[in-house]
C-alpha cells in the first residue's frame, strides 16, 4: 500500500480532499458556532462521517487493487485454451472478464478501467470500495461547496479582509469541480453495477453491436446481464462474500456461456487484425510532441493512460487504427513485408505462444484452474518477476506520431 499511495495520482488526490475539508471546517465555525450550535455541530459532525468514509474508502481501493492473475495462468479444462485470449506480457492465458493493464503490469480481473488517481486498476477486489468513494466525494463536496459558498456570500462587502479568504476561494473552485466531474464518475459505476458489466465490456460490447449491423451474425447478448435484481444481488455477494473468485461462477443470461465474451473478443481482433496496414518509419520521430504542432500535441497518449511506442527509422509497423495526428500500433519483429502481409491472426498468436511459453513450475500448476488464493492474492515469486519484467521491458504496443510514416502497404 505504502508504494502504490506514494504515486503523483493518490497523493493529488489526497491534497484536495485535504484542502476542501479543512477550507469548510473553517467556514462552518465562522458561520455556524458548531461549538455553540446543535445544528452547527450536527452538519459539522455529518461532514466529517462523510469524510472519514471516503477516505476509508480511497485508502481501500488504493491497498486492495483489482486483484490480479498469477503470470502464466491456465484455465483447468485444457480446451478451454482455445477459445482465451493469450496474454504475451503475462505468459498465459486471461481469464474470462480479465483484461491487461500496461500500466500496472497484470492481467486484472474483471478490469473496468485503470484510475489514475487510485494508481490502480478498478476491477474484482475493489470495485466496492470505488463505488463507495465516488459516491461519498459528491455527497461532502455538494455540502462542502454550499457552507463555502454561504461563507463568501457573508463576507462579501468586505472580501479582500475576510479571514481565510484565499484557501476558500481556492476550496470552492476544488469542490465545485470535483463534485462534476466524480458525479459523473458516480452514475456510470452505478449503472455498471445495475447492468453486471464493466466500462471495457460495455466498449465490447459497442462493438460486437457495430460487427453485426451488416451481417447476419446472430445477436449480441451481454452474458454477464441477468436482470437489475439479480445484477445488484450479484454485486454485493461479490463484495461481502466469496461466492465468486473473479474468474468463473458468475450467473450468465439465457443462451450463454462463460466464453462468450472471449470468443467475442477473438473476433473482434481476427477483425481488427485484417483490417490493419503494415507501416515503415521513415524518420526518427521527436522526442516532443509539440515539435508536430499544436494539434498534435494536445491530443497526444497521456502517459499514465497511453503508451507512446518507442519507433525508430526503418521500423516495419502493424498499425491497426490512426486519430487526430496518432497512430497505434505494434513493432513487428520481422522486416519481411511479404510474409507479414500473409500472416494471420491466428498464426501471430501462435508463434507468440511458442515464442514465450514455457514449461509450468510446480506453482504454476497449482494456479491451473483459477485457485482463488493464487489468482486473487497472486503467488509472491511470480508477482515479483511481473514488477521487474515491468522495469525492463517496453510496451509492445502503443501510439507514435503519423508523420513519420513513409509509406503504406495494405493487408
Amino acid at each position: 500500500m505504502v508504494h502504490s499511495i506514494f504515486h503523483p495520482g493518490p497523493i493529488v488526490a489526497l491534497c484536495i480532499i485535504l484542502t476542501v475539508t479543512v477550507s469548510t471546517i473553517l467556514c462552518s465555525k465562522d458561520l455556524l458556532h458548531p461549538l455553540q450550535s446543535s445544528f452547527g455541530l450536527l452538519q459539522l459532525g455529518w461532514f466529517l462521517i462523510v469524510v472519514v468514509t471516503l477516505l476509508s474508502a480511497f485508502l481501500s481501493s488504493v491497498h486492495a487493487g483489482a486483484g490480479a492473475l498469477p503470470l502464466r495462468w491456465r484455465p483447468q479444462r485444457e480446451a478451454d485454451e482455445d477459445q482465451l485470449q493469450y496474454c504475451q506480457a503475462c505468459d498465459g492465458f486471461k481469464g474470462p472478464r480479465a483484461h491487461h493493464c500496461h500500466t500496472c503490469g497484470q492481467c486484472s480481473l474483471k478490469m473496468d478501467h485503470h484510475c489514475p488517481w487510485i494508481n490502480s486498476c478498478v476491477g474484482y477486489q475493489n470495485q466496492g470500495s470505488f463505488l463507495l468513494f465516488v459516491t461519498s466525494v459528491p455527497v461532502g463536496t455538494i455540502q462542502a461547496t454550499f457552507i463555502q459558498f454561504l461563507y463568501l456570500w457573508k463576507h462579501w462587502d468586505d472580501l479582500h479582509r475576510a479571514p481565510f479568504f484565499t484557501i476558500v476561494l481556492f476550496g470552492i473552485g476544488l469542490s465545485f469541480g470535483v463534485t462534476v466531474a466524480v458525479s459523473t464518475m458516480a452514475f456510470m459505476q452505478i449503472q455498471n453495477v445495475i447492468r453486471n458489466k464493466t466500462e471495457l465490456e460495455g466498449w465490447i460490447e459497442t462493438k460486437a453491436k457495430s460487427r453485426r449491423k451488416y451481417t447476419t451474425l446472430e445477436p449480441y447478448t451481454h452474458p454477464y446481464d441477468v436482470g437489475i435484481g439479480r445484477n445488484i444481488s450479484v454485486f454485493l455477494q461479490q463484495v461481502f462474500s466469496s461466492t465468486f473468485d473473479g474468474l468463473y461462477g458468475w450467473p450468465l443470461a439465457p443462451g450463454c456461456n462463460e466464453l462468450t465474451l472471449p470468443q467475442e473478443q477473438i473476433a473482434q481482433k481476427r477483425d481488427k487484425w485484417a483490417k490493419s496496414k503494415l507501416m515503415t518509419i521513415a524518420t526518427e520521430p521527436a522526442r516532443w510532441s509539440i515539435a508536430y504542432g499544436i494539434r498534435v500535441c494536445l491530443c497526444a497518449p497521456i502517459p499514465s493512460l497511453d503508451h507512446r511506442l518507442d519507433v525508430h527509422q526503418g521500423d516495419v509497423v502493424r498499425v491497426f487504427s490512426e486519430s487526430h495526428g496518432w497512430c497505434y500500433g505494434e513493432i513487428c519483429q520481422s522486416q519481411d513485408t511479404l510474409k507479414l502481409r500473409s500472416l494471420t491472426w491466428d498464426e501471430a498468436v501462435a508463434q507468440s505462444k511458442l515464442c514465450h511459453t514455457t514449461a509450468p513450475t510446480d506453482k504454476q500448476r497449482l494456479a491451473r484452474g483459477g485457485n482463488v488464493g493464487d489468482a486473487i492474492g497472486g503467488i509472491d515469486q511470480l508477482a515479483q518477476s511481473r514488477a521487474a519484467a515491468k522495469k525492463k521491458k517496453k510496451p509492445k504496443r502503443g501510439w507514435f506520431p503519423s508523420v513519420c510514416v513513409a509509406s503504406t502497404k495494405s493487408e
